[in-house]
C-alpha cells in the first residue's frame, strides 16, 4: 500500500462559491502584503507626526529658556550697575573719610600747639 500526498482541489465550486486553494493563498498573502504596506507606510508618517510634535515641544522649551535667560541676564545688568554705583559711592565717601581725618589731625595739632 503505498501512500500519496493528499491532492488540493483546484477546481471552483460554483454551487458553494468556494475558490481554489491556490487563490486562496494568493489572496491570504496580499492581504498580508498590503497590512505589511500600510505598517511601513504609516508608521513613519505618525512617527514623523511624533518626532515633529517632539521639536515643537523642545523648541517651545527652548523659547521658555531663552526668555528666563533674558529676564535673569536683565537683572544681571541692573545689579551689576547697583553694585558699581555702590562702589562708586563707597569710594567718594572713603575719600570724604581721608580728608575728614586730614582736617581733624590738623585741628588737633593745632590745639596742642
Amino acid at each position: 500500500m503505498t501512500l500519496s500526498k493528499p491532492q488540493a482541489k483546484h477546481t471552483h465550486n460554483a454551487i458553494t462559491g468556494s475558490l481554489q486553494p491556490s487563490t486562496v493563498v494568493k489572496q491570504a498573502c496580499a492581504g498580508v502584503f498590503l497590512c505589511f504596506s500600510l505598517t511601513l507606510v504609516l508608521f513613519p508618517i505618525n512617527g514623523y507626526a511624533a518626532s515633529k510634535e517632539d521639536l515643537k515641544g523642545v523648541s517651545a522649551e527652548i523659547s521658555r529658556q531663552k526668555s528666563s535667560i533674558s529676564g535673569q541676564q536683565k537683572k544681571l545688568n541692573e545689579l551689576q550697575s547697583e553694585l558699581k554705583n555702590h562702589e562708586v559711592s563707597i569710594s567718594k565717601l572713603g575719600q570724604e573719610i581721608n580728608h575728614t581725618e586730614q582736617e581733624l589731625r590738623k585741628v588737633q595739632g593745632n590745639l596742642i600747639n
